[in-house]
């Protein structure tokens, strides 16, 4: 199977990320690479005691430094080209995350923008890669986003427990 690489990428979804703030990009990885790093992340998860729970989903950050799997995952040259070639601007890696929503939990991962909880809000490029490891379909709770929303960096941390909380700081 061949893979999607930065020179894959024309000017039209360049400029629509630009726009938007997101892009889906389809066949980063093969799908023995995806079975791979699926394996990887699950096996991650059940030993690694980071793992911190909002209720709405798991996460384990920093997989990178302790996991083998994770750190090719991570530290991806496909990926990280793509990223950079999107952005515009050499990229730097803060960390990497596993998220895990338990099957049945019908709790929502509302509206919101990640920024205003980084170290580095001022940040003018910052970039994130979110990589399904297993079909999100939308019956299960795709991913959603607001086109343009990146380019409200004025806003402070939501309320991730409250669906009104983005829309109450940028109506």
């Amino acid at each position: 199977m061949t893979t999607t690489t930065a020179a894959d990428l024309d000017e039209e979804t360049i400029a629509r990320y630009r726009r938007d703030g997101f892009v889906r990009v389809r066949q980063v990885l093969t799908p023995d690479e995806v079975a791979e790093y699926h394996a990887a992340a699950v096996a991650a998860a059940s030993r690694l005691n980071s793992r911190r729970s909002d209720g709405i989903f798991s996460q384990i950050v920093n997989v990178w430094r302790d996991d083998e799997a994770m750190r090719r995952l991570t530290l991806n040259p496909r990926i990280a080209a793509l990223a950079e070639r999107l952005a515009g601007v050499p990229l730097k890696l803060w960390h990497d995350q596993i998220l895990i929503k338990e099957p049945h939990n019908a709790r929502a991962t509302h509206f919101h923008q990640d920024q205003p909880y980084w170290p580095h809000a001022g940040s003018t490029h910052p970039i994130s890669a979110w990589i399904a490891l297993c079909d999100v379909p939308v019956e299960r709770g795709c991913m959603s986003f607001l086109p343009g929303s990146h380019a409200r960096t004025d806003l402070p941390a939501q309320n991730l427990g409250d669906g009104r909380s983005l829309f109450a700081l940028a109506p």
